[in-house]
């Protein structure tokens, strides 16, 4: 079942949830906009490659500058539009309920 809204929709207006969305889609049309051989390489210097963080062997191809900064960078990319919007969805109907729960800066960290 794919949740197309929730019930429960929070009382203030979710300013963190709206710029984490907003931080995600300006980052995936950066990647977009960087072409086939220039998005790729940005994913590799970006994205969280589990053997490096795992066990720090460094794959040949990878041009990361510290592995451990990519669990943060990681979850602004996406592999695609829908991959994009599916995850921008779930975001903004429950990243709403956890603001409002945790507040914005404990939300953020979390």
């Amino acid at each position: 079942m794919f949740p197309l809204r929730d019930e429960n929709r929070a009382e203030t207006v979710p300013l963190a949830t709206i710029a984490l969305i907003a931080i995600n889609v300006a980052v995936f049309f950066y990647q977009v906009s960087l072409g086939p051989a220039g998005a790729e390489e940005f994913l590799l210097r970006l994205g969280a490659i589990p053997q490096d963080l795992v066990y720090g062997v460094r794959l040949p191809y990878s041009t990361q500058s510290s592995s451990y900064s990519t669990v943060l960078t990681s979850m602004f990319l996406h592999g695609g539009l829908m991959h994009l919007v599916g995850n921008m969805w779930f975001l903004w109907i429950f990243g709403d309920n956890i603001e409002a729960l945790l507040g914005r800066v404990r939300y953020m960290l979390f």
